[in-house]
C-alpha cells in the first residue's frame, strides 16, 4: 500500500513546500519539501557564527511508503535538457517530455534526481510500508503538524515518535542513559539552533542535532534530518547503538558531519541517506578531548569496534566521504566493515583512513562500494575569513579514491599510528567522460612500517578491472607498504 507523506501546512506562503518541483507517485500528488544545501565546497572550522546564505541554494525532498515498484512524475519549474538519477548502479531510465520526467523506481531505497547538474537536487526518500504500534507509549510524541519543542533531554527508557507528517524544530540529547529509542519516519529540523561556541569540543558536541554519550541500547530509526549547527549525529562513548533508514540533508551549515561515531562499539548504521556538509560517516577517538570531563563522566581507552555500515547512500559536499579519523586517540579500530555503498558525490577523498593520533588501526574492510566521479566536482578550497570569496578555479582532477595515512595530530602525541591488515574488495568507480585515473595514496611518516598487508582485490573503473598500480595513479610517500592487487 503507498502512502504519500504530506507536508504540514502554515501560514502565508507555506515556506516548507519547494518552489523548485512538483510531484506524482503512481499519478497520486505528493507534497515536495524545499531544504537548504551548500552551493559550493567552501567550508572552515570551528567559527562560532553562521553560515552566509550566499554560500547556499535550494533543493528538495519527498518522502513516501510502500512496496514494489512506482511511478514518479517530476515536473521542474525550470527547463532543463538532461536527467541523472542516482544511484547509477541503480540503471534507471528515465523519460523527459518538455519540463518533465518520469521513471520507475524498482523498490524502496534511497535516490537522489539532478536535472542538467547537482545542483537544486530532489532527494526521493522510498521506504518501506511500516507501522509503528508502540508510538502510543512513546515518551514524546508528536502527531502531525508543527512542533516546537527545544531541546529534548533524555532519560532512561525514553523514546520519542515523530510521526511521518510531522516537523519537529528541536533537538535530541542523552547523557549517560539507557534503553532509548528515536523513530517513527517524521523530520526533526534544528533551524532555531544557533552555533554559539568554539575552540571547545564538550561545547562543540553538545550542539548536535542528536548527542547520545556514554549510552547504551540505542535505536534512531525511520527519521529525517536537517538543518544542523554542527555534526548532525554524534555519539559519543556508547554501545549497543543501531541507525537504520536515517535521512540526513538539508546541511549546510559550516562542519555539518553526517554521522560521528567516537570511541564507540558495538555500532550499525544502515539503509540511510547521508548528505553532508563536511565528512560523511566518521569513526573518531577523542579521548584526548574528553580526558576527565566528569559531566559526561568520559572514559579514557575504549576501542572503537565491531561497527558495520551498510546500504547507505552518501554525498560528502566537504572532506571524507566514509572516514577514519582525522581523530583516533583509541587504543585500536578494528573489526569494521563497510559494505554497500553508494558514494554518488565525492570532495576530497572517497574512502580515508587518517590515523593521525597513534592508533592501531586493523581488520578493516570496504566492500561492494560503488563511487561515483563526475567531470565537474569543484575543488575544496578553506575559507580563511569572512571576507574570502569562493573562486573555483580550475575543476578538481583526478578524485582520490582511497587515502590511508599516519602521522602525529597533537603536539603532544608520542605514539605513532599503524594501519594493517585493510581489505578493499569490489569497489566499482563510475567516472565520467574527462575524470582522471583514481588515485590511490599511501603516506608513512613513521621510523618504522606503519602501513602494511593492504589487499585491493577486484577494484573496476568504469567496468574495467585494474590488475596493477600502474593502471591508477599510485601515489607513495615515507616507504609506505604498497597494497596487494588481486
Amino acid at each position: 500500500m503507498l502512502k504519500l507523506h504530506m507536508i504540514p501546512e502554515v501560514f502565508g506562503d507555506d515556506p516548507l513546500r519547494s518552489g523548485l518541483y512538483e510531484a506524482t507517485v503512481n499519478g497520486q500528488a505528493c507534497g515536495v519539501r524545499t531544504c537548504r544545501m551548500s552551493a559550493m565546497p567552501f567550508n572552515t572550522c570551528f567559527i562560532p557564527h553562521q553560515r552566509p546564505l550566499d554560500q547556499t541554494e535550494e533543493a528538495a525532498f519527498v518522502t513516501f511508503s510502500g512496496d514494489g515498484e512506482v511511478r514518479v512524475k517530476v515536473d521542474s519549474k525550470a527547463p532543463f535538457n538532461k536527467v541523472t538519477l542516482r544511484p547509477l548502479v541503480n540503471e534507471i531510465e528515465t523519460s523527459i517530455e518538455g519540463n518533465s520526467v518520469e521513471f520507475t523506481l524498482p523498490g524502496p531505497g534511497q535516490y537522489v534526481l539532478e536535472l542538467d547538474s547537482e545542483h537544486h537536487a530532489l532527494h526521493i526518500f522510498y521506504d518501506p510500508a511500516k507501522e509503528f504500534p508502540e508510538k502510543d507509549n512513546a515518551t514524546y510524541s508528536f502527531g502531525p503538524g508543527l512542533h516546537f519543542p527545544g531541546n529534548i533531554e533524555l532519560k532512561d527508557n525514553d523514546s520519542v515518535y515523530i510521526d511521518p507528517d510531522a516537523v519537529v524544530y528541536g533537538s535530541i540529547r542523552g547523557i549517560n542513559v539507557r534503553n532509548i529509542k528515536i523513530y517513527g519516519g517524521g523530520i526533526l529540523d534544528d533551524t532555531c539552533h544557533e552555533r554559539i561556541f568554539w575552540n571547545d569540543c564538550v561545547r562543540w558536541a553538545a550542539q548536535c542535532e542528536i548527542l547520545l554519550v556514554g549510552c547504551e541500547n540505542i535505536e534512531i530509526e525511520d527519521i529525517v534530518m536537517l538543518n544542523s549547527p554542527v555534526w548532525v549525529i554524534g555519539v559519543f562513548g556508547c554501545e549497543k547503538v543501531k541507525i537504520d533508514r536515517v535521512k540526513i540533508v538539508g546541511q549546510w551549515r559550516y562542519n555539518t558531519d553526517g554521522i560521528d561515531i567516537v570511541n564507540c562499539q558495538d555500532v550499525t548504521i544502515s539503509n540511510s541517506f547521508i548528505r553532508s556538509f563536511d565528512d560523511g560517516i566518521v569513526l573518531k577517538g577523542l579521548d584526548w578531548a574528553f580526558n576527565g570531563y566528569s559531566d559526561w563522566k568520559w572514559k579514557n581507552g575504549r576501542n572503537v569496534e565491531d561497527i558495520r555500515v551498510s546500504g547507505c547512500v552518501v554525498w560528502c559536499g566537504w572532506g571524507r566521504t566514509l572516514e577514519i579519523g582525522l581523530e583516533t586517540d583509541a587504543p585500536e579500530y578494528r573489526n569494521i566493515i563497510f559494505e554497500d555503498c553508494d558514494l554518488i558525490h565525492n570532495s576530497i577523498i572517497a574512502m580515508d583512513i587518517a590515523n593521525a593520533n597513534g592508533a592501531l588501526v586493523h581488520d578493516l574492510t570496504f566492500q561492494d562500494i560503488r563511487v561515483e566521479f563526475q567531470a565537474d566536482t569543484q575543488p575544496e578550497i578553506l575559507q580563511l575569513s569572512d571576507d574570502h570569496r569562493y573562486e573555483p578555479g580550475d575543476k578538481k582532477q583526478p578524485t582520490i579514491l582511497y587515502l590511508s595515512h599516519n602521522r602525529h595530530y597533537q603536539p603532544w602525541e608520542t605514539r605513532e599510528g599503524v594501519n594493517r591488515d585493510i581489505l578493499l574488495e569490489d569497489i566499482r568507480v563510475f567516472s565520467e567522460p574527462g575524470v582522471g585515473k583514481p588515485e590511490i595514496a599511501l603516506i608513512n611518516t613513521s621510523p618504522e612500517q606503519g602501513q602494511r598487508n593492504h589487499t585491493i582485490r577486484n577494484l573496476t573503473v568504469n567496468g574495467q578491472k585494474i590488475q596493477s598500480l600502474q593502471e591508477i595513479e599510485y601515489r607513495s610517500e615515507g616507504g609506505a607498504e604498497a597494497p596487494v592487487i588481486e
